[in-house]
């Protein structure tokens, strides 16, 4: 057998050395890659550190911020529900769980915080001031705005249109667009055919009665949160207080708006009562 000569040797020795320094660079990661990937880890881990060490030395502001947040929602949702005749099943299924949790952290975190006596004591009352205002009930907040929608919205012409309807329908009359109606009201008048000030989206159903109007903000053929429109020389309440908090209710409002125009909260009960036979308060 020949041996190799001196070229082939040479040719042998390039091609080896090639294949070597390929599968070397295949297999390694360049210098520069694997310090960029050391950076940036060391970077994360960093960032990570500075987060959790600032949620530690501002927790106490976290939580009071989050009680702070959960009452301004509730009293909002409670107002717009009262204006806008909506969005009141929010207030307890997406605030005051919400808002309990943040009280009790609160609580804790002061407890366990190493501040001194006196910051302690100011943090204290301003938990105490805003979970006293998060006690206040939700109808009080729901009145001031059905109060400012009626405002709103040309009161002495709903009065003057409301009247129009006692002396133009029969009473037990229902103005709604909801066919699911129990009797009498299985067959309700369209809202399209009410006075325009009636027509008004932020009220719901009107219900003709004999001497009355209800105007509904909730509940207008069951108990009544709403207004009610007597017709002229037929109010029970004209030489009563213009403002009177219902008993046995704490936030259940019968308030004079203009003569004959009134807001009515009606005293919550057990099981819904149709307001055509329940007598007024």
């Amino acid at each position: 057998m020949r041996a190799p000569d001196k070229w082939e040797s040479a040719r042998f020795s390039s091609l080896s050395l090639a294949l070597s320094s390929s599968r070397f660079q295949t297999v390694s990661t360049p210098a520069h890659l694997r310090v960029t990937r050391a950076v940036r880890q060391q970077h994360e881990d960093a960032k990570r550190e500075f987060i959790v060490d600032h949620i530690k030395n501002h927790k106490v502001g976290f939580v009071t911020a989050g009680i702070v947040l959960f009452t301004v929602l509730r009293i909002l949702i409670a107002f717009s529900s009262g204006y806008f005749g909506r969005f009141y099943i929010l207030t307890p299924l997406c605030t005051e769980t919400g808002r309990y949790i943040f009280i009790i952290v609160f609580v804790v975190v002061v407890i366990t915080s190493t501040l001194d006596r006196k910051q302690k004591v100011l943090l204290s009352s301003i938990g105490i001031f805003l979970i006293a205002i998060g006690l206040i009930p939700t109808g009080h907040f729901m009145t001031l705005g059905a109060l400012l929608s009626i405002q709103n919205a040309n009161p002495e012409q709903i009065r003057t249109d409301a009247r129009l309807l006692l002396d133009e329908y029969e009473p037990k009359t229902l103005f709604s667009d909801d066919k699911n109606q129990r009797h009498p009201f299985d067959n309700p008048t369209p809202k399209n055919e009410l006075p325009l000030s009636l027509q008004n989206h932020n009220f719901g159903e009107v219900l003709v009665l004999e001497d009355y109007v209800f105007i509904e903000k909730f509940g207008a053929t069951a108990l009544l949160r709403g207004f009610i429109v007597f017709r002229e020389g037929s109010d029970i309440w004209k030489n009563k207080k213009g403002m009177t908090l219902l008993a046995s209710c704490s936030y259940c409002w019968k308030i004079r708006i203009i003569d004959g125009l009134y807001w009515y909260h009606d005293v919550p009960r057990d099981e819904e009562i149709p307001t055509f036979v329940l007598p007024l308060k």
